[in-house]
């Protein structure tokens, strides 16, 4: 399914794709209306809950409440990806977030085979959730396929190049908020954070060296602090007072 807009010229622009299992629209209950419409994109099965009776539920269920909060924050915050998305990359590199957006949201929902997974949008359908015409769709899959990022066999997408994909897209997973998913998942998203220490912390500064040649001074802080954590350090950036180090947990 998804959520989108049309214009007075009839051009419309998709504003977020729901995947089997998704809430659709469990914060109207706080509108009388909404601006927006809600489109099947292929066969579907539809559950309708009224409003009083997840408010019902709220009452009675704090857990659930919260549940319910965390998927509506949940869609703002993909809402949010989206803008910056459309406004800030080129077309390719929109279409390489989006595909991997599609595969961590359905990975999580069961609904794929490794990295290969059932996309049913035709090229009108993606152009038309990332702003850009059929032309620039065609081109930007014609792009990735000459990367050897992905490949396109009908509806089915093959991703050939997980890392490589997720690195041309500057795909940042924390936003789909996916710190409880299965660790098979958490394992393969290598979900990276940034952490600056300064040279005078005292467990840093007595294990390592900051006059010690560049290399030599990387390793040792590599070695110390995966010592320190289980993760794997990826990229390390050593200034005159403090240090900058990207790590993913294992």
């Amino acid at each position: 399914m998804r959520r989108y807009r049309t214009n007075v010229d009839g051009k419309v622009q998709t504003l977020n794709f729901h995947v089997p299992g998704d809430f659709c629209n469990l914060h109207t209950n706080l509108a009388q209306s909404i601006e927006y419409s809600i489109g099947t994109v292929g066969p579907a099965v539809i559950a309708y809950i009224p409003h009083d009776r997840i408010e019902e539920i709220s009452r009675q269920n704090p857990r659930l409440a919260r549940t319910f909060n965390w998927l509506a924050f949940n869609e703002f915050s993909i809402l949010q990806e989206w803008l910056f998305n459309v406004g800030s990359r080129p077309s390719p590199q929109r279409l390489a977030h989006l595909l991997c957006e599609l595969l961590i949201r359905l990975r999580a929902a069961g609904l794929t085979d490794g990295h290969h997974f059932y996309l049913p949008l035709s090229q009108a359908q993606l152009g038309e959730a990332m702003g850009i015409t059929i032309v620039h769709t065609n081109r930007s899959m014609g792009q990735l396929r000459k990367e050897g990022l992905i490949n396109f066999e009908g509806r089915k997408v093959d991703v050939t190049n997980w890392p490589g994909l997720k690195k041309y897209a500057d795909f940042d997973v924390r936003y789909l908020h996916l710190d409880n998913a299965e660790p098979s998942l958490i394992k393969d998203l290598r979900i990276s954070y940034v952490v600056t220490w300064p040279f005078n912390q005292p467990d840093l500064g007595g294990a390592i060296n900051k006059n010690a040649p560049p290399g030599r001074l990387k390793r040792a802080l590599k070695t110390v602090i995966e010592g320190w954590l289980p993760c794997q350090v990826e990229r390390i950036h050593a200034y005159t007072l403090r240090v900058n180090v990207t790590f993913a947990v294992q």
